[in-house]
């Protein structure tokens, strides 16, 4: 998923009803136009247009459930630009389902206010932990690993790792959503860059990926100091 692509959006009428799986046929949906982040030359990042959520109602969701390795790893990737939280505690950035059954989880705001740090609110199977605090607004890379190989998951925040907890059910199949909360109802402001979910947790693939985004998108300035990819970009 990435919006610098020329297809990688579906746009009418200066909404986005579709933010498009360049490598299959998942896409990222909202059919209720009410609901579609807005896209025109006003909103950019790096340059790039990009869906602009208005942090009231706007979110989308894949079309189908995120299908979970037979391992059960996954990680989950985001280059995002928060603008405003203005709403409830439970404002989230990524969710996955639509309820608080087991195996479902939010990346939401820690307390309330306009800035927004997160924590991780997870279902019947671990605990909620703060991943960042102080203000996040702007853009950064967003990261979620489900290691259920080592029974844990991790959370980075532009390639530093953030926090760790045990993981010990693997996630279920769920739809995984951005900019809004499992229920739908609690948005956050901002824009949308890119996004990519591998079914690899191991070290080396994760930093090529944050190498890769963190070039892509100008973001080498914040990847930690001695990140294998600060200075010069990963070959794939």
């Amino acid at each position: 998923y990435d919006v610098r692509q020329p297809s990688g959006v579906t746009v009418t009428g200066g909404l986005v009803s579709s933010i498009n799986d360049l490598a299959g046929s998942n896409h990222m949906l909202q059919a209720t136009g009410s609901r579609q982040p807005s896209y025109d030359a006003s909103n950019k990042i790096a340059g790039y247009n990009a869906p602009a959520f208005d942090g009231t109602a706007d979110f989308v969701g894949l079309g189908s459930s995120l299908e979970i390795p037979a391992a059960g790893d996954i990680s989950i990737f985001l280059v995002a630009d928060v603008t405003n939280v203005t709403g409830t505690i439970y404002d989230s950035l990524i969710s996955y389902g639509s309820d608080d059954s087991a195996g479902t989880w939010q990346m939401q705001r820690n307390g309330v206010g306009t800035t927004f740090p997160w924590y991780m609110n997870v279902s019947a199977g671990s605990y909620p932990g703060s991943i960042t605090s102080g203000n996040t607004h702007g853009l950064h890379i967003w990261e979620l690993v489900f290691d259920f190989t080592a029974r844990t998951w991790r959370c980075y925040f532009d390639g530093a790792l953030k926090y760790s907890n045990t993981h010990w059910a693997k996630l279920p199949n769920k739809i995984l959503k951005f900019f809004t909360n499992r229920n739908s109802d609690a948005c956050i402001a901002g824009k949308f860059g890119a996004a990519l979910v591998l079914s690899s947790v191991d070290a080396t693939t994760r930093q090529k990926a944050e190498g890769c985004l963190a070039h892509q998108w100008g973001l080498t300035a914040n990847l930690p100091s001695d990140h294998p990819y600060k200075t010069s970009a990963p070959t794939v």
